[in-house]
């Protein structure tokens, strides 16, 4: 069985506060976009149940990784005669990029298990199971577009609304522990925030200039200081003809909003010698 693990961008990003037992308030808006790691799951019938392998493209992301927290999360619902599985997770996602890779790992590996074992788990539970993972996880069970309230886990769904956007994205092979990056922000209130409403009515009604225009990410201005690097590819991208950029999440990837793919892919060819790594993406609704 393979699973496709879709990254996201965030649209939108406002850290409202810090919550008393150390998260954050925040208001985002999350887009899943084409750009994919991929979980294949083998029946492996020398293990038994409750046993499991984990390999990876990336050897050392095997030891530490959200996949093994949303096997255990799982574990307690698998048959007493269930065999186990060789989860094989072929990494594209850069990490530490904001793009929400091991987050969506996380979330299709609960999906996974529970197609594989047919668990018939709904998604109440699945989603509950998610939170547990982490604050974005719970998004990835259904992907598309949704505003995240809370922590991240208080989602509203947009399932109707795939506004046709092609992105260019640089990943600048910096990464930045979100950790941190929410240490910075929360000596920085400084700019006057996007409006969200706006941008939502223009995903709604497929109006690029008006989303391009209410593109926002509190993160930009501290990590922008930190990494000037950061601020110039987003007015490069600009330069290209993107119609807006953004950093997504606390960064460090910078993504261009572009009209059409053949554009995205027009900029990205002034990219050929640049150090960065660099994908074209698009909108994808929920999965």
């Amino acid at each position: 069985m393979i699973i496709k693990s879709y990254a996201k961008v965030n649209l939108y990003l406002e850290v409202l506060g810090r919550l008393r037992d150390g998260y954050h308030d925040i208001d985002t808006l999350f887009q899943t976009i084409s750009l994919y790691d991929t979980l294949h799951f083998y029946k492996m019938d020398h293990l038994g149940q409750g046993q499991f392998e984990l390999e990876c493209n990336i050897p050392g992301l095997v030891s530490d990784n959200i996949i093994w927290k949303a096997i255990e999360s799982l574990k307690p619902y698998l048959p007493s005669n269930s065999k186990g599985l060789r989860i094989v997770l072929d990494k594209n996602i850069p990490m530490g990029s904001g793009l929400g890779g091991g987050s969506s790992n996380g979330a299709m590996t609960l999906l996974g298990l529970n197609q594989y074992y047919q668990l018939n788990l709904d998604e109440k539970v699945l989603m509950e199971l998610a939170s547990r993972l982490g604050a974005d996880v719970p998004f990835f069970i259904r992907g598309g577009l949704a505003r995240g309230q809370g922590i991240g886990e208080q989602l509203t769904y947009y399932d109707e609304v795939v506004c046709p956007i092609h992105y260019l994205i640089i990943y600048p092979n910096i990464h930045i522990v979100t950790k941190d990056a929410y240490e910075a922000i929360d000596r920085d209130h400084q700019s006057v925030r996007k409006d969200l409403g706006t941008l939502l009515d223009g995903l709604m009604n497929k109006d690029l200039i008006k989303v391009s225009d209410n593109l926002f990410n509190r993160f930009e201005e501290s990590q922008f200081r930190k990494y000037p690097i950061l601020k110039d590819l987003k007015d490069k991208l600009l330069s290209l003809g993107a119609l807006g950029a953004l950093m997504s999440g606390s960064g460090s990837t910078v993504f261009g909003v572009f009209e059409s793919q053949g554009k995205a892919q027009m900029a990205m060819n002034h990219f050929t010698d640049s150090p960065h790594t660099l994908f074209w993406a698009e909108n994808i609704g929920i999965a």
